[in-house]
């Protein structure tokens, strides 16, 4: 099992679930995402 998600995992991840909805959403990112998503740190847990 993973437990390090990286900057470029979670993109994937969102664009995953952009092929499912019918709506453009907006979506903030908070805490240990938000530095990941900047590439300060890597985020402690795998995306499901």
């Amino acid at each position: 099992m993973q437990y390090r998600t990286n900057k470029d995992e979670l993109f994937q991840a969102l664009a995953t679930w952009n092929r499912y909805l019918k709506k453009k959403i907006h979506l903030s990112a908070c805490g240990g995402t938000a530095l990941t998503l900047i590439y300060l740190k890597e985020s402690k847990r795998g995306v499901i």
